[in-house]
């Protein structure tokens, strides 16, 4: 068999960290500048519009990856924090607290290429986007809100812009913005299959046994968590610093 080209192995390693970036398959994560996007109907009335999942932070090569315990399942990633944490070992008690399970919230939603919602990105499609815990919490109030009402109705339903300023993790600022009503396009006005689009995106127990291993082999003293406690701050309506 030829050997690769250096070219060709680098591509090949560029696009593993791609994908290791998220730990997950089709999942939109809020890139600096203006997003406008629109969360869907679900299939089930009754069920939420969103689904908190548990999700790891395994250093700065690896980085976040989305755990299979969010749907019941066995996960080595959070059999390997429990045994440390449950640990008499302090060292070990340390190791866990590099990498403490933190909540994130996926919602089904499509992407528009544009901030005045002409233009939906139909090659990304239907795809589940990751809210920050404050930004989640603000399209709940949204949706509590009278004024506003069901933002999921394919006729009556608006979409949402968010602003994201700042890169880094005390200077990254997310303000979101209820838009006008206005119906979706009839090819993506049918109601999702939240659990089947969530099931998809995880990474399988086997991949994410790789990323521990690998985790594991290169784990640096210097490795922080992803998110630092803040202190509590006045509330604000609709802009606040990154997640919490």
């Amino acid at each position: 068999m030829a050997k690769k080209s250096l070219k060709d192995r680098l591509k090949r390693r560029r696009q593993e960290i791609k994908e290791r970036s998220s730990g997950s398959g089709n999942i939109f994560f809020i890139k600096a500048g203006k997003t406008r996007f629109r969360i869907l109907p679900v299939e089930d009335e009754d069920e939420d519009f969103s689904f908190e999942a548990t999700h790891f932070y395994l250093g700065n090569v690896i980085k976040g990856v989305f755990s299979r315990a969010s749907l019941g399942e066995d996960c080595p990633i959070q059999e390997y924090y429990e045994e440390l944490k449950e640990s008499g070992n302090a060292e070990d008690k340390e190791k866990a607290k590099k990498f403490p399970p933190r909540k994130k919230y996926l919602v089904p939603v499509v992407i528009y290429k544009d901030e005045r919602g002409r233009e939906i990105d139909t090659e990304r499609g239907v795809c589940l986007m990751m809210l920050p815990s404050r930004t989640y919490g603000e399209v709940i109030d949204a949706y509590l809100d009278p004024d506003l009402g069901d933002f999921t109705d394919p006729v009556e339903g608006y979409d949402f812009k968010v602003t994201r300023t700042g890169t880094g993790k005390t200077d990254t600022e997310y303000t979101i913005q209820p838009m006008r009503p206005s119906a979706l396009p009839k090819e993506f006005s049918k109601p999702v299959n939240l659990h089947k689009m969530i099931d998809a995106a995880l990474p399988s127990k086997e991949k994410v046994q790789e990323y521990l291993e690998q985790w594991k082999e290169t784990m640096e003293d210097g490795d922080e968590p992803e998110e630092k406690p803040r202190k509590k701050k006045g509330k604000k309506v609709r802009k606040h610093k990154g997640d919490a």
